[in-house]
């Protein structure tokens, strides 16, 4: 599932995020944040693996939990060792021996995307910001997790928003409500 931050969250972390839900269960929820592409190369982070210098993609910002550690998002027709599947063909993982693997491939920059951080949330929380309409929660798709331009994911997947409508004799109403 997708996480997708409404317009309350403007100035907050979270504004405008969209968000891969790859755990939710009772000991609590892990997110990463995949429409926060930076100007930073992936080689800052890890400048030890030394194929991360061929790898034309930005770094993504994961979210504010553990920002100096690293996870990848990876799409594979089978599931890679050492990683966790998320949903379709997507899989996750922080291991440093699968990651040099899918460097060594040609293809690497369209199966790989690297993020610095996670989201977390403690049990229930997440819910409770659901359920006061922070989030909208949509099933998760490829095409928005390895969107070619991440800054217009939110844009594309952000519910409408509601709009006050004013009448002459001053009653208020949000569209769609009941009179």
């Amino acid at each position: 599932m997708l996480l997708i931050a409404n317009a309350e969250m403007r100035g907050s972390w979270f504004a405008e995020a969209v968000i891969l839900l790859v755990q939710h269960d009772a000991s609590g929820t892990v997110g990463i944040i995949v429409n926060r592409r930076t100007d930073a190369r992936p080689a800052d982070l890890l400048p030890e693996i030394a194929e991360l210098a061929r790898l034309q993609s930005g770094l993504y910002i994961g979210g504010p939990v553990e920002a100096h550690g690293l996870l990848m998002l990876v799409r594979s027709d089978g599931p890679p060792t050492d990683a966790e599947h998320v949903f379709g063909n997507v899989y996750v993982s922080g291991s440093q021996p699968l990651l040099r693997q899918l460097l060594s491939r040609a293809d690497s920059a369209d199966r790989l995307r690297l993020y610095a951080g996670y989201a977390g949330w403690v049990p229930g929380q997440l819910d409770a910001e659901i359920g006061r309409g922070s989030w909208t929660v949509v099933p998760a798709t490829e095409s928005a997790v390895f969107a070619p331009d991440p800054n217009d994911v939110w844009h594309r997947l952000r519910p409408p928003a509601r709009r006050l409508i004013v009448r002459r004799d001053a009653a208020i109403r949000i569209a769609g409500s009941l009179p």
